[in-house]
């Protein structure tokens, strides 16, 4: 395992974990964003949107009386909130304006609530006929799942958003015929190696930064985070640099210059893990996941946890693992994918932990071929 994973204290953005954990809010899925309306923190999904008590409360005691309702403002109300919280009119107008019905509320309590869903870990999940099925989902999970998978692209595209030039160069590149090769001396693999430990800190904060602003991941300990960054550490990358596997080969370029194809991952990690690995991630590229798929596949390797006995606060674990598991379904069954496609997403997402491990067992400070 890289050193600056075992010991946190060596990176600096690292060292104030404890007090960001500390200072977290608790977040739940149905509690982590703020209410529609007044933006304070909401409760749950009420008469079809997110909504703290209070407005759940004043929308629910005026369905009858707002016809009498009248602004002395001249409706500036609208955007001042605390002129709005004193008159009945504009409070009711930004409540229907949120998008609060009567109609969605008796929908919500009408549908049945049925989905899919993992129970445990990648290596097991299980994907049947019944995804085939038709299957209904309350308007609340709909909003939390659409929430969670959009947050998660918006997170997704920030982080990635460098990578679109690195592709550019590469299919340049392969458009004139040009390979790069390099000499494998030792001082050349011993500057790849310490680009490559750049990287791995740099993709190490980057880690840190998405946890900190997905939701559900908020309760954990500095020992969980720990256990939870370092699960699918390497799948990930794979994940946010896919668009640079091309032609059986990986465009990814360090900041120092140096390309991480197949020839240099050899170098540095051996060639029973350049194979395992490449395989893995070109496996993942063919099943031709969307950018918005990519982004929810982060949580849901970040909370897929191969042991969890490890995790302190398992419940807490379990519940997230379960959302995202969830956001990610419901994301393909939007996308109309097909049961040959789950199945071929269940063999590839169960070889991402034994990757993980197999890279993270390597020590790139010595010679993978123990020369």
């Amino acid at each position: 395992m890289p050193l600056f994973l075992e010991d946190k204290s060596k990176n600096d953005d690292m060292n104030n974990l404890s007090s960001i954990v500390e200072n977290s809010k608790n977040y739940s899925f149905k509690t982590y964003t703020t209410c529609k309306i007044c933006h304070e923190k909401a409760i749950g999904c009420h008469y079809g949107v997110l909504a703290c008590q209070r407005c759940k409360n004043f929308f629910r005691r005026n369905v009858h009386k707002f016809r009498d309702f009248i602004c002395h403002f001249d409706q500036k109300c609208l955007s001042n909130w605390a002129l709005a919280k004193k008159c009945k009119y504009c409070r009711w107008d930004l409540c229907i304006k949120a998008g609060m019905t009567i109609a969605t509320s008796r929908k919500q309590n009408n549908n049945s609530n049925k989905i899919v869903v993992a129970k445990s870990s990648t290596e097991k999940l299980e994907i049947n006929e019944s995804y085939q099925s038709e299957f209904y989902i309350k308007p609340d999970q709909t909003i939390i799942f659409n929430t969670l998978n959009n947050q998660s692209f918006t997170l997704y595209k920030e982080h990635t958003k460098g990578y679109s030039i690195l592709e550019a160069n590469a299919r340049l590149k392969i458009s004139l015929g040009k390979k790069e090769t390099y000499n494998l001396s030792n001082e050349f693999i011993e500057i790849a190696r310490q680009q490559d430990l750049d990287f791995l800190k740099s993709h190490s904060n980057t880690l840190h930064q998405i946890i900190q602003e997905l939701p559900g991941f908020g309760k954990f300990s500095t020992n969980d985070l720990k256990l939870i960054m370092n699960s699918h550490f390497y799948p990930i990358i794979g994940i946010m640099t896919i668009k640079l596997f091309i032609n059986n080969d990986y465009y990814f370029v360090f900041n120092g210059g140096v390309q991480m194809s197949r020839q240099v991952f050899t170098a540095l990690y051996g060639k029973d893990s350049c194979e395992n690995s490449m395989k893995f991630y070109f496996s993942l590229k063919n099943l031709n996941l969307t950018e918005k798929e990519l982004g929810i596949l982060i949580p849901f390797f970040l909370s897929s946890i191969g042991n969890l006995n490890q995790i302190e606060n398992k419940e807490t674990m379990k519940e997230v693992f379960e959302y995202y598991c969830r956001a990610l379904l419901y994301e393909f069954k939007c996308n109309k994918r097909s049961l040959e496609f789950m199945n071929n997403f269940k063999n590839v997402s169960s070889m991402a932990l034994e990757i993980n491990n197999r890279m993270m067992n390597t020590d790139i400070n010595s010679d993978p071929n123990g020369k």
